[in-house]
């Protein structure tokens, strides 16, 4: 019998590496190893059961790999269909799959958006994003991917957790941010690095490193070298020319000016306060998101350029038209309408979109879904499957068995991050 594939996931335990993490996940980011990972870790396991289409490009027609690179759409009855790109776990560089809930590669999710762009049978893309950043070298090239696309098609950013530092950079240049009701916080637009000083402990020991070099700046970096004032204003440098080229990034996509974001100091906001400082364009659940995306007018996306404005202002309190579009859309227990030009989007357009929104809540809501939630969501969202269909499989699966206490992992990575971070919502399929 063939050995399944296992993806080995490798990552930094240095802190004087540049990241764009958010810093509740910081320690858990560098604190983890590698680990061997199968499709069976992937959960929910059938989210990636599914039939895949022969493209003609190894990327996606790999036997092997299909189970990290998911291409999902949703499909309308008419068979136009949105796009949904899972952007979970810690952003890597290097690292062409998408992993569940542990890690995304920023390479996968170029490709992914790319195909999408040139995909007809895609009217829109929905970024699905639950992460706290990761590496610096990749998030540019996958940021301005996702703005290339936006000038063929909409691309809406959703905040199904987290979305912070580099996940943000992601989201921000999408056509639209929405953000769920229980975001764990949006923003954490900064890059963090450290450097360890080990010196005090050697001395302690009697213990002292002698360093031969060619220039002064040789040994910067050095962890068993004392900082000097130098380092650390070169190491400060060189964090604030790649921060410039964040902030100009989201300042030129969410129209704030870069003033206004360093104004934030790289803070995490909950979804209704996204919304009133500009990050997010209205709270809303995954349902919404969805209807939202495909019920977007496909257009090319205007470019803005760099807002260099000064005060940073409550965007929903400048005018009253603007507060009372906000309210609408955080009142709590009333659905957002969908961010759509009702003159463009003729009778087909709106007969799909009701048709898909009104598949997904029959099959979240019937009796058979009650104790099958995880299937029913990847059922609803998935697949294409008929109402009766789904009701069928559902039926014939067993019922969850209550959820156990305290969490066991599945692995020695998923430890880490429980463990560390405190992480306390499900895993998302």
């Amino acid at each position: 019998m063939t050995e399944p594939v296992k993806l080995k996931i490798t990552f930094p335990a240095d802190a004087g590496a540049i990241h764009l993490i958010a810093q509740p996940c910081l320690e858990g980011f560098m604190s983890s190893f590698g680990v061997e990972i199968s499709a069976a870790d992937l959960k929910p396991a059938e989210s990636r059961a599914q039939d895949f289409e022969d493209t003609g490009d190894e990327f996606w027609d790999n036997p092997d790999l299909r189970a990290f690179r998911p291409y999902n759409v949703v499909r309308a009855a008419d068979g136009t269909g949105v796009l949904v790109i899972p952007v979970r776990g810690n952003l890597l560089s290097d690292f062409p799959y998408q992993a569940g809930t542990y890690a995304t590669g920023y390479d996968y999710v170029e490709a992914c958006v790319r195909r999408g762009a040139s995909d007809a049978s895609v009217k829109a893309i929905l970024l699905d994003i639950s992460s706290g950043g990761g590496f610096v070298r990749g998030a540019d090239e996958c940021a301005r991917s996702i703005a290339e696309a936006c000038k063929l098609k909409a691309v809406i950013a959703y905040a199904s957790g987290m979305m912070a530092s580099a996940a943000y950079w992601l989201g921000s240049q999408g056509t639209k941010v929405l953000v769920s009701p229980t975001s764990e916080g949006v923003g954490s637009i900064g890059t963090t690095s450290g450097r360890w000083d080990r010196s005090a402990l050697l001395e302690k020991e009697g213990v002292k490193l002698h360093a031969y070099k060619t220039g002064e700046r040789k040994t910067d970096g050095n962890p068993y070298l004392p900082l000097t004032d130098e380092e650390i204003a070169a190491r400060q440098e060189l964090i604030e020319d790649i921060n410039d080229e964040f902030l100009t990034a989201v300042s030129s996509a969410r129209n704030i000016s870069v003033q206004d974001i360093r104004k934030m100091e790289a803070g995490l906001f909950s979804a209704k306060k996204s919304v009133r400082i500009g990050l997010a364009d209205a709270v809303s659940t995954r349902a919404e998101a969805l209807m939202a995306a495909f019920g977007a007018k496909s257009e090319p996306q205007a470019e803005t350029g760099i807002n260099e404005g000064s005060d940073m202002t409550d965007k929903t309190k400048d005018t009253p038209k603007a507060e009372a579009e906000a309210a609408a859309d955080i009142t709590s227990g009333t659905a957002p309408a969908p961010v759509v030009d009702a003159g463009a989007v003729d009778a087909a357009v709106s007969a799909a979109v009701g048709a898909a929104l009104t598949r997904v809540k029959d099959i979240l809501g019937c009796d058979e879904a009650k104790g099958r939630e995880a299937q029913a969501n990847v059922f609803a969202f998935t697949t294409n499957l008929a109402l009766d269909q789904v009701k069928q499989l559902l039926a014939a699966a067993p019922v969850a068995a209550p959820a156990p206490a305290p969490h066991t992992a599945a692995n020695p990575f998923e430890t880490a991050i429980v463990e560390r971070l405190a992480i306390r919502t499900p895993l998302l399929g």
